[in-house]
């Protein structure tokens, strides 16, 4: 939820949000509801101060709607498929990223497009370590969690589109921010008819 399901509305007729957070998911019915929400930040020390986040002109947030979900755990049944589905900065903050990958075929319309956006911060407090994509060696080898996705992406049937890095700008207080880059990727899904028609021709 956030930001990010907010703008896509602007070229689909329907958007899910999906949080494992509870409060993200009220925050964005509240944005949703309102056009408005009033935050407090952090300026220094326990000083804060109020500020007021509008949406911005040219967004549909009534085309939008938000739910509380395990991106590991996605209902089996009346669940998709979806036109396109974003993952932003989501796979280093779950317990098996495999665990999501592998329901994509399930949720995705052939032809179909996923996104996923990530600086790969792999935390213990989130992924037990032999859960993690990449930034471990493995027989002496460094395994990096790129690699680990285009491999297991080609597997399940979707190739590779675009890819780029996208910087990101996070305020922690008013002179202090914290600076990254996600890794991006965009991928389509094959046509499972097509595959077939090209199985018999071989």
């Amino acid at each position: 939820v956030g930001g990010q399901s907010m703008d896509p509305p602007r070229h689909f007729q329907e958007v899910l949000g999906l949080d494992f957070s509870q409060a993200f998911v009220d925050a964005a019915n509240t944005m949703k509801e309102n056009g408005k929400a009033t935050v407090t930040m952090q300026t220094e020390g326990e000083l804060t101060v109020e500020r007021e986040v509008q949406l911005p002109l040219g967004v549909f947030p009534q085309r939008a709607r938000f739910v509380q979900g395990d991106a590991c755990n996605l209902p089996k049944s009346h669940f998709g498929p979806f036109d396109c589905i974003l993952c932003a900065n989501l796979l280093c903050r779950l317990p098996s990223p495999q665990g999501l990958l592998e329901r994509l075929p399930s949720v995705v319309k052939p032809g179909g497009v996923v996104i996923f956006v990530s600086p790969y911060s792999w935390l213990l407090e989130y992924t037990a370590r032999e859960k993690w994509m990449g930034g471990v060696e493995v027989d002496g080898e460094s395994v990096y969690s790129e690699t680990t996705l285009k491999r297991c992406m080609k597997a399940l049937h979707f190739d590779l589109v675009e890819e780029q890095d996208m910087p990101f700008l996070i305020r922690e207080h008013a002179r202090k921010f914290q600076w990254g880059c996600s890794h991006a990727t965009v991928w389509r899904r094959r046509n499972p008819k097509a595959r077939e028609a090209n199985a018999s021709m071989k």
